[in-house]
C-alpha cells in the first residue's frame, strides 16, 4: 500500500473543487476532487484525513473504500449526477465508526467533488452531548445515528442493537435532554452542530 501526499496527484487546485461545490458546502474545509473511476485528481489536506478516517485510504492516486458498499455508494450518486444531470447529490457511507456518514458529490463530466463534513465538528457535537448533557457514548452513538433520520429499526441495524435497546438509548437521551419527540432531537443536534461551527 504506497500513500502519495497531496502534492504527487495531478495538480487540480482545491479553487476548482469549490467551483465545483455549492458555496453553503465550501466552509466544509473537507474536499476532494475525484474522476469517474474514484482517481484524486486533487484536494486538500482536510479532505484527505476525513476520508482516510471514516471511509477507508488513498493508495497512490485511487480512493480505496474499506467497505465495497461505500464504494458502490459513490458510484451510484456519480451515475444519478449523469442520469439526471442534478448539480450535486448527498451520498449515503457506512462508516466504519458506525452509523452513516454523510457526503455531498458535485459537478459532473470528468471531475466530482466530493465535500465531507469536517470530522473535528463531528466530535464537538458528540463531546457536547456527553459533557453538557451525560450522555453515554452509546447514547451518542444512537442520537447521532438518528438525525440522519432513520427509523428506529434502521438505527438498530446499522448499530448492531436491538429495537428494545433502541427504545430504552432514546428514552434516556430524551430525558437528559428535557425532549419529547425525536424531530426535537434533530432539532437539537442541528443547533449543537451549529454552534460547534460558530
Amino acid at each position: 500500500m504506497t500513500h502519495q501526499t497531496l502534492n504527487t496527484w495531478p495538480h487540480i487546485p482545491v479553487s476548482t473543487a469549490w467551483a465545483l461545490a455549492p458555496p453553503l458546502t465550501q466552509s466544509s474545509g473537507a474536499v476532494l476532487v475525484v474522476d469517474g473511476g474514484d482517481r484524486v485528481l486533487g484536494g486538500n489536506p482536510a479532505g484527505a484525513a476525513q476520508f482516510n478516517a471514516m471511509l477507508g485510504v488513498i493508495e497512490g492516486d485511487r480512493l480505496a473504500f474499506r467497505d465495497v458498499a461505500c464504494a458502490e455508494a459513490l458510484a451510484a450518486a456519480r451515475q444519478r449526477l449523469r442520469q439526471d444531470r442534478l448539480g450535486e447529490v448527498i451520498i449515503r457511507f457506512e462508516a466504519d465508526a458506525g452509523g452513516p456518514f454523510f457526503a455531498l458529490l458535485s459537478g459532473g463530466g470528468d471531475c466530482y467533488a466530493l465535500v465531507l463534513p469536517p470530522l473535528a465538528r463531528t466530535e464537538a457535537v458528540a463531546g457536547a452531548l456527553m459533557s453538557s448533557f451525560g450522555l453515554t457514548p452509546a447514547e451518542t452513538r444512537l442520537a447521532l445515528t438518528l438525525q440522519a433520520g432513520l427509523t428506529l429499526a434502521e438505527a438498530g441495524r446499522d448499530l448492531d442493537i436491538s429495537v428494545n435497546t433502541v427504545r430504552n438509548q432514546l428514552r434516556a437521551i430524551f430525558d437528559k435532554l428535557g425532549l419529547r419527540r425525536q424531530s426535537e432531537l434533530a432539532r437539537t443536534l442541528a443547533q449543537l452542530e451549529a454552534l460547534a461551527t460558530a
